[in-house]
């Protein structure tokens, strides 16, 4: 898992110190702390409901669909009428779907981008554009903000290359405007199944088990706890080895600091 986490981290130019850890599924918050530690992340947020994260956000999340054209030109003397024509056909297609979809001009929002690559290279980067069309400045700012997120992403850019476009791309989003939005803050919380007590659990290969506390989600509050304990919910469970500590903020988010081991 940490491996894994490398590979959409570190591999991609990306400080995993930077950033929280989150850990939605029943049993992802078994294992965060360590992998947390691993990388040296700072924060672990466990979400509401973390088992069924992943169905509450496709119940609740705003409606959103790709639209991806093959179109291969060099920037250097892109014809912006060509270039142009391939976004007016996405624009029209994005508006057919969101219209069948029952989305209102005012529940709508349509971003366009672009797949840019220096020549001979067959990965691309995908780059907002500002608008719905190219001309010359927008030319100019695409590949400027190429460059920077190439050297972000590798750690370089090449100011004699000219980049090359691949793909336009329109980001159609259907906005469900509180029809279906998911309150954490307002959310009935099921009770858990098990009470507090403690178990005896070993932390490391090799070590005796210690005793740890066992309690239910809704006792953790704004104040941190320390671990070891473990944390029960309805469907998951939270383990805190000694040196972590946890809280719960305003919208019922586990915040986990994962310490020292």
């Amino acid at each position: 898992m940490a491996r894994a986490l490398r590979a959409v981290s570190v591999e991609r130019g990306r400080d995993p110190r930077d950033v929280a850890l989150m850990a939605f599924g029943g049993s992802a918050a078994l294992h965060a702390v360590d992998l947390a530690r691993a990388l040296e992340l700072p924060q672990i947020l466990v979400p509401a409901l973390p088992g069924v994260f992943t169905a509450v956000g496709m119940l609740a999340s705003d409606v959103e669909h790709h639209f991806v054209r093959p179109f291969a030109a060099s920037l250097h003397d892109l014809d912006l009428a060509a270039a142009n024509s391939v976004l007016g056909t996405l624009a029209k297609e994005t508006g057919d779907t969101l219209n069948a979809e029952g989305f209102g001009e005012a529940q709508r929002r349509i971003a366009f981008q672009a797949d840019l690559r220096y020549p001979g290279q067959s990965e691309a980067l995908t780059i907002a554009l500002a608008g719905d069309r190219l001309d010359a400045a927008g030319v100019a700012t695409l590949v400027g903000d190429f460059q920077a997120a190439y050297e972000a992403s590798y750690g370089y850019a090449s100011s004699r290359e000219r980049p090359e476009i691949v793909n336009p791309r329109a980001v159609a989003t259907g906005l469900r405007h509180g029809r279906l939005r998911f309150d954490a803050a307002r959310a009935e919380m099921p009770a858990a199944a098990t009470h507090a007590g403690e178990r005896a659990v070993s932390f490391a290969r090799g070590e005796p088990p210690i005793a740890t506390p066992v309690c239910d989600r809704a006792a953790i509050g704004a104040t941190p706890v320390s671990g070891p304990l473990i944390v029960e919910s309805y469907e998951s469970t939270i383990l805190l080895p000694p040196g972590a500590s946890a809280r719960c903020d305003h919208v019922g988010n586990i915040v986990i600091t994962p310490g020292q081991g």
